[in-house]
């Protein structure tokens, strides 16, 4: 799923683009019961980027933190060079913690072949309702991260009901 170029004087280099990389994931996370969020969040009073991945059924959460610095880009107000940094942070934290490889480690960043592939298919995702064996863990992770939309809804389906009841079990309005 490498379908990104970059380059930098005269090397250009290939890397999976955070999209890419979700659409990859997503699939293989449903099967596994996982989810996953990525809050800024602080730490020690230092602004940075969480990466939370939970096992649905049973609750389990591994996490990581890494720090944001300020970062300065040619052509881009703090905020757009804010936004950039978040998203580098978020693509290399998500392949961390997944233990995902994206590209060829070539230490020097001196590599220039194309490994391009075709995207993945999209997927349907599975439901969940009270009656699944996911629902409990469901909700315990929906209480520690409320944002369903983020964290529930782009691995799982729900009828509005269901959403509803899973929300209130939550503690969430």
């Amino acid at each position: 799923y490498k379908n990104a170029t970059a380059g930098k004087g005269s090397f250009q280099y290939n890397y999976a683009d955070l999209p890419s990389i979700v659409e990859a994931i997503a699939p293989h996370l449903v099967d596994a019961g996982l989810v996953y969020s990525q809050p800024l969040s602080t730490q020690d009073g230092v602004r940075g980027l969480r990466t939370i991945l939970c096992h649905l059924e049973s609750g389990e959460i591994i996490e990581g933190f890494v720090p944001i610095g300020d970062v300065e880009l040619k052509g881009q107000n703090d905020y757009q060079a804010l936004g950039s940094g978040i998203t580098y942070l978020r693509r290399y934290s998500l392949e961390s913690i997944l233990g995902l490889v994206t590209t060829k480690d070539d230490d020097a960043g001196g590599s220039n072949q194309n490994n391009s592939s075709s995207k993945p298919e999209p997927v349907n995702l599975p439901k969940l309702s009270p009656s699944s064996k996911m629902w409990a863990g469901a909700v315990d992770y929906l209480k520690k991260n409320p944002d369903v939309e983020k964290s529930i809804l782009p691995h799982y389906s729900l009828i509005p009901a269901d959403l509803k009841r899973l929300k209130g079990e939550a503690g969430i309005k």
